[in-house]
């Protein structure tokens, strides 16, 4: 391989990755092989002297797939529906969740396969030379300052599944301690004073909205942890229009490690009411 020997990269992200796809491999593969394969994309518009994208590839000789389903592997909660593979078949969500992490990396998903013959998927990350000093990076020093500070115990209210578990992945890499709650309700639910040392919010969410909700625990209670709302949208103006409603702060999904990275370390110095 034309790989370095030493790069950097998101290791959690990648091993959850290749977790995913692995254990499909063995999963529909009664025979044969399974091979890992990895690659350096000589592509000039995502390479430069620092960062260069790399792709890795499982293969395997098992059941294979259908073509009308390819196009929607990587959906959230779909399922193929054939007898032979649907004994082995979860909730649907691994592939899904496999290319939320892959575009976090500035990287993409794909599957090729022939049924009956087996089939190949793939990701592709952007990497660092490892000869690059990772103490000029914003996001080692952010990583830095973590280590001397205990974990935060944070609550994430997100209604969407893959989201949770990205940010879970993320958040529990960083050393922290990770609550969840499905809706408004159920966090008003959960919360109780000096249980959490911040709260991420989605905006949107069925059976009561995050703006709703941050409303209500900001009359019941004198003190809270910051509250950043969370959306998937990115309109200009929107950060001061939910910071108007009730929100300490606002951030985009899907957020990216410097993200949370920022908001935690900004937490634990307790600076209200701008995090950043």
């Amino acid at each position: 391989s034309d790989i370095p020997s030493h790069i950097f990269a998101d290791k959690p992200k990648l091993t959850q990755i290749l977790s995913n796809l692995l254990s499909n491999a063995i999963k529909f593969t009664n025979t044969g092989e399974i091979t890992l394969l990895t690659s350096l994309i000589h592509d000039q518009q995502s390479s430069d002297s620092t960062n260069f994208p790399i792709r890795i590839e499982v293969r395997d000789t098992g059941v294979g797939i259908k073509k009308e389903f390819l196009d929607k592997l990587f959906k959230p909660f779909f399922q193929i529906d054939d007898e032979h593979i649907r004994s082995n078949i979860g909730t649907g969500l691994g592939l899904s969740i496999c290319k939320q992490l892959a575009e976090l990396m500035g990287g993409t998903t794909g599957v090729d396969s022939i049924e009956g013959k087996g089939s190949s998927f793939w990701f592709t990350f952007i990497a660092k030379h490892a000869n690059s000093d990772p103490a000029d990076s914003s996001s080692a020093k952010q990583k830095t300052s973590f280590s001397e500070h205990k974990s935060l115990n944070v609550l994430v209210v997100e209604d969407n599944t893959i989201n949770r578990k990205v940010i879970e992945i993320m958040l529990s890499f960083l050393g922290h301690n990770v609550s969840f709650a499905h809706n408004g309700q159920m966090a008003l639910d959960i919360f109780k004073p000096d249980t959490f040392d911040i709260i991420l919010m989605d905006i949107e969410m069925p059976v009561l909205d995050g703006v709703s909700a941050t409303r209500i625990l900001k009359e019941k209670y004198d003190s809270l942890p910051p509250i950043v709302g969370l959306s998937a949208n990115a309109l200009e103006g929107d950060r001061e229009k939910y910071i108007n409603l009730g929100m300490d702060d606002y951030l985009t999904k899907p957020l990216s490690e410097e993200d949370s990275t920022s908001l935690l370390n900004a937490s634990l110095k307790k600076t209200p009411p701008d995090l950043f």
